[in-house]
């Protein structure tokens, strides 16, 4: 059931979001943009969340937990991408999405159940940050 939701969540947020990514971007960079820009980084953070609900799948897999990790480093990268054109409040925001994926990583080497809690949870808080 959680992996329903969270898909449809994911096709929500890539209909929704592409219909009007000049205004959200905008909004979570708490500056004025160009429609281009905005457009840009909204989809750099549709890419990481991607990258971060194919890092669920993989370690919800148990085989895949190198896998996973590949993800959460693409995810990582797609972040700092967002984070050089983002303002400061929004900044700080994906700086702390960083740190807190740096920890899952860890935890995915530790723990197999723990990182996929943790994995669920950081996909909840980029879809809390995106949906803002």
């Amino acid at each position: 059931m959680r992996k329903a939701v969270l898909i449809t969540l994911l096709a929500l947020s890539f209909v929704v979001g592409l219909s009007a990514p000049a205004v959200f971007a905008a909004e979570l960079a708490n500056q004025p943009t160009s429609g281009q820009k905005a457009e840009k980084g909204w989809q750099d953070a549709l890419k990481a969340q991607s990258a971060l609900l194919k890092a669920w799948f993989a370690a919800e897999k148990e085989a895949g937990y190198d896998q996973a990790r590949a993800y959460l480093d693409e995810a990582k990268a797609w972040y700092v991408r967002a984070k050089k054109k983002a303002g400061k409040e929004f900044g700080q925001k994906i700086a702390d999405i960083e740190k807190h994926i740096d920890e899952t990583k860890v935890a995915l080497k530790k723990k197999a159940k723990e990182s996929r809690r943790q994995i669920a949870d950081l996909l909840k808080r980029a879809v809390r940050i995106v949906d803002r």
